[in-house]
């Protein structure tokens, strides 16, 4: 399935003119994905609101999730048994009784088992169990955690930040703080970065309109649009880049009055960002990205950096065309890479990894974007 010289050739760009007058739903922050199935020339925006939740995980790859043991190869029962043995211990839970029957089905049989304990056990995460063979220790067990992120998209907008600094500047200050934090150390994307996906699809969306708009009127206006992005994008960029954001965090949350229950809100999730900052001062959003890209793909993935980053904005043209070019791509990927911790038990395991990070990281994004969208 390999699409990468397909996809950014599709749909049509079409003006804010041609939309109907009716009054417009704002997208949630974490807004679904896959959402559509039509087929199309060019990024064409449809008429309703993107869906809030998206289809299934795709089964392209399902088959590979699965274990079998064919009759020809020999699989050590008791490699297999005491590799077990270490998973239960590690995930406290107790294997099923399996030996007494006949070879292979006491193995799938324990397999199975120790799938569905595990992902009892850790209810928060995808788990998927594997069974493998090293070289000179033999057969042995490995678990991925995979953290679920929904199949959705984690979008931080840029604008509201902006023009919020032009009326309110203690509390844009202290968003201010927020944003160095998600950039800085969180190392999230940016979108006028244009090494980064979503910089590169806002040059794509540039350079469609250059080449197929016919009303040289309408050509202009998003050109426009897309010019302003890029200033206030580069605006706030230079602003949250600069250290003295993340020096001046508990400083301005010290000194921050609230002066109605909206800054009240903006106060607390602040101290809950800055405490997730002391506690993981170092730790960013890839860190448990395991995906190495291989010179020859069968197909393409949704890698980390494309589904969370920061984007111009949240409810206009511009923010409707970049949605219709991700959904695009990612109807076409047949696999998403999400967080994932691997722990092999050829011995005893004292993994303390865990996604309590990413557990506070991913929830606290919808909680900025409904924040700052009510500025």
């Amino acid at each position: 399935m390999n699409y990468a010289r397909q996809t950014y050739n599709q749909g049509e760009v079409i003006s804010p003119k041609k939309r109907k007058s009716k009054k417009r739903n704002v997208m949630q922050t974490t807004c679904g994905i896959f959402g559509l199935c039509q087929t199309s020339k060019r990024p064409k925006r449809n008429k309703e609101r993107q869906g809030k939740e998206c289809p299934k995980r795709t089964s392209a790859n399902g088959i590979l999730r699965n274990i079998f043991l064919p009759r020809h190869i020999e699989i050590n029962e008791r490699e297999f048994y005491n590799s077990l043995s270490k998973i239960a211990k590690y995930y406290n839970f107790t294997p099923i009784e399996s030996e007494s029957y006949p070879y292979p089905k006491n193995i799938r049989l324990a397999f199975q088992d120790a799938e569905e304990k595990i992902q009892q056990n850790r209810k928060g995460s995808k788990i998927e169990l594997h069974l493998f063979k090293h070289s000179n220790k033999g057969i042995y067990l490995s678990v991925s955690e995979i953290f679920d992120t929904c199949m959705t998209l984690f979008h931080i907008p840029v604008k509201p930040l902006y023009l919020l600094s032009r009326k309110n500047k203690p509390l844009s200050d202290l968003f201010l703080s927020v944003y160095a934090y998600y950039l800085q150390i969180v190392k999230l994307p940016y979108y006028s970065n244009e090494s980064d996906y979503l910089g590169y699809l806002h040059e794509m969306l540039k350079e469609w309109i250059k080449e197929d708009f016919y009303d040289e009127e309408e050509s202009q206006e998003h050109l426009t649009e897309l010019e302003q992005a890029k200033f206030i994008g580069d605006t706030i960029c230079k602003k949250i880049k600069n250290k003295k954001n993340l020096d001046f965090f508990k400083h301005r949350l010290n000194h921050f009055f609230p002066k109605n229950e909206y800054e009240k809100e903006c106060k607390k999730f602040a101290e809950e960002i800055y405490t997730l900052y002391q506690t993981y001062p170092n730790e960013n959003i890839f860190r448990y990205d395991n995906y190495v890209p291989e010179e020859y793909e069968d197909y393409e993935k949704i890698t980390i950096d494309k589904y969370i980053g920061f984007v111009a904005s949240c409810d206009d043209w511009l923010s409707d065309q970049i949605l219709q070019m991700i959904n695009n791509e990612f109807n076409e990927c047949a696999e998403q890479i999400e967080p994932t911790i691997r722990r092999d038990f050829i011995e005893d395991c004292k993994d303390s990894r865990n996604f309590d990070f990413e557990n506070r990281l991913f929830n606290s994004i919808p909680k900025l974007y409904h924040l700052i969208t009510k500025v």
